[in-house]
């Protein structure tokens, strides 16, 4: 869970709101959801650092003081001592509000993008200091920042096109880049295909309770189905991802590989997705968890080699199915269908 914006007493310092009940307040809120087995990370603006009652535009990463100080603020955040917070990890934002070359003590050391590099070299290692396992969720693309970030932030984006457009990039040109596929300001009739393909591309994000960026409510049942939806798609493991087509008739499509194996795809228009699991010393595969957010049949592809053995929860009408073909179900939405499977071994 990543605790976005307005959690800081002022905007750039790390101390939390009285929103939050300040620092213990925020400390039990952290704990509860530790409890639940839930990661919590905390919204960052860089370049930002508290002045009076408010934020500004003012870091100096070439300062000399500028490391201590923030060290000391990633041990508060990240560290596990009484008096920290105990989070796991720091979401990144306004990247590219970068001063002008002036603003900065040593310009020597580096002005624009060096200078934003330099921050996130010094963030990153003072965050890993104060907690080994701290995750680091930024949005500069660059192959430079690659080693401090651990997750690529796609960024804010007008369109669920924006986004698919963007992972493309990032899987073309660094396949193993871990992505946050944002979804600031998604809109209701653009939801489902962008949870359901970020769901198999990168890390899903979801904004949004109540209602939609627009207003349109997000009902209970779709809120359901999704939830099916993204738990499934956890037992995709880690790999690559690879857009399959961008037909804007039947929306973008995407693949997910680990190993060399497909494990995760999506299906009809990105309304639906498939989850594939294997076992053994041959890797064969032995399952195959569906779901649907749109009632009405859906072909599933089999792995190469599989032949379908049986399905729960049962259908009505027995599924049609072929050796490297597909099984043909007639889905209820949000429900998790799981095929048995076999082959004939390695």
């Amino acid at each position: 869970m990543i605790i976005d914006s307005q959690w800081q007493a002022t905007l750039g310092s790390a101390t939390p709101s009285s929103r939050f009940g300040g620092v213990s307040g925020m400390q039990r809120l952290v704990g509860e959801l530790h409890a639940q087995g839930i990661k919590v990370l905390l919204w960052w603006p860089l370049w930002v650092v508290p002045s009076g009652s408010v934020g500004h535009v003012q870091a100096d990463p070439t300062s000399t003081t500028f490391d201590s100080t923030l060290a000391r603020q990633m041990a508060f955040l990240l560290g596990k001592g009484k008096e920290d917070l105990h989070v796991d990890g720091l979401k990144l934002d306004w990247g590219s509000l970068i001063p002008a070359a002036g603003h900065f003590s040593r310009p020597q050391l580096g002005v624009g993008a060096a200078a934003l590099l330099r921050y996130m070299r010094l963030l990153a290692q003072d965050a890993w200091r104060a907690q080994p396992s701290a995750v680091i969720d930024g949005s500069a693309m660059a192959p430079q920042f690659v080693r401090y970030e651990d997750l690529l932030r796609l960024y804010d984006a007008n369109s669920a096109e924006a986004w698919s457009d963007r992972a493309a990039i990032v899987s073309a040109v660094d396949p193993l880049t871990l992505m946050d596929s944002d979804g600031w300001r998604l809109t209701g009739s653009q939801a489902v295909s962008h949870i359901v393909g970020s769901a198999v591309f990168g890390t899903p994000a979801v904004y949004y309770a109540s209602r939609w960026s627009g207003g349109k409510p997000v009902s209970s049942s779709l809120a359901a189905a999704l939830g099916v939806l993204l738990q499934t798609t956890q037992g995709r493991g880690q790999g690559t991802a690879r857009p399959l087509n961008s037909d804007p008739l039947t929306g973008d499509a995407w693949a997910y590989t680990v190993g060399g194996r497909l494990t995760a795809q999506t299906l009809n228009g990105a309304r639906a997705v498939v989850v594939y699991q294997y076992r053994g010393a041959c890797r064969s595969p032995v399952a195959a968890e569906a779901v649907s957010l749109t009632a009405g049949p859906l072909s599933i592809p089999l792995p190469a080699g599989a032949h379908f053995v049986s399905v729960l929860p049962a259908v009505a009408a027995a599924p049609r199915a072929a050796v490297n073909q597909a099984v043909n179900l007639t889905m209820a939405v949000g429900v998790r269908y799981t095929l048995t499977l076999q082959t004939g071994g390695c």
